[in-house]
């Protein structure tokens, strides 16, 4: 509805973390949907979303590995995935565990870009050394940014071996899921991103000032971080309890 409002706003900025539709107890909200009914949910707000998303500016659509395959399956049904820039590999640890199957310890996010002139991409804010640089290579001195070079596509994994011939090297510790005693942990919600995540992203794809959309506000994390970094940004959450939770987590970093 929202989306659908004369009152909504065009974005610079969109990122999404739908429900998985595994049959997680939400207040307010069916998690366990027909599959029909849940590709029809999942198209809907996509193109909403992109609907209300500014030229050049990027949508960011995170899931896990079935509902970021259900969503390139929507993008394919609406005829947006010829808008598909990348795709974003999140590793973590702590996959839910299993002994019939592999451990599943990654999330895939699909960025989308819409046409226009003024691409919104701040290379600067994410650049890490490359692996000719920590090497001592001279001739990096003479590249446009002196051997420094985008993150790859792969985040969470950590690559300061010397041995590795994976380029660049990010040097960054393992990104763990957000659980137990973790410090970022809010009660009632079991599927939380870490602040690293939408962070990064913000990074690459707005400044200071932008108007960002979080599809979906959950336990807050997108939002808070946004307006932490100093970004406009709107959310819509379906359940009263979930607002209330953004609502304090709001409070405690004085937005």
């Amino acid at each position: 509805d929202f989306l659908q409002s004369p009152f909504c706003p065009q974005f610079d900025f969109i990122i999404a973390d739908p429900p998985f539709n595994i049959g997680q107890s939400y207040a307010d909200y069916d998690d366990d949907l027909p599959v029909d009914a849940y590709r029809r949910f999942l198209q809907e707000w996509i193109i909403g979303s992109w609907n209300k998303l500014k030229p050049g500016a990027a949508m960011v659509l995170h899931g896990s590995v079935s509902v970021a395959r259900e969503m390139l399956r929507a993008l394919f049904r609406v005829q947006l995935d010829l808008f598909i820039e990348t795709e974003i590999c999140w590793a973590y640890n702590f996959g839910q565990c299993t002994f019939h199957n592999f451990i599943e310890t990654h999330c895939r996010a699909i960025v989308l870009r819409k046409p226009g002139k003024n691409k919104k991409w701040y290379v600067d804010n994410v650049l890490t050394p490359s692996k000719r640089l920590r090497m001592g290579d001279k001739r990096v001195s003479k590249s446009k940014y002196k051997g420094y070079v985008p993150y790859g596509t792969v985040w969470g994994i950590e690559t300061n071996d010397e041995q590795l011939t994976t380029e660049p090297i990010t040097g960054e510790p393992n990104w763990g899921r957000v659980q137990g005693n973790n410090r970022e942990r809010r009660h009632g919600h079991p599927n939380q991103l870490p602040e690293r995540y939408p962070e990064r992203f913000y990074h690459a794809y707005t400044e200071p000032g932008d108007l960002v959309y979080v599809v979906f506000g959950g336990s807050g994390t997108e939002i808070a971080v946004a307006k932490r970094m100093g970004r406009s940004a709107i959310t819509t959450e379906v359940s009263p309890w979930a607002c209330n939770s953004i609502e304090s987590r709001l409070n405690d970093i004085n937005v």
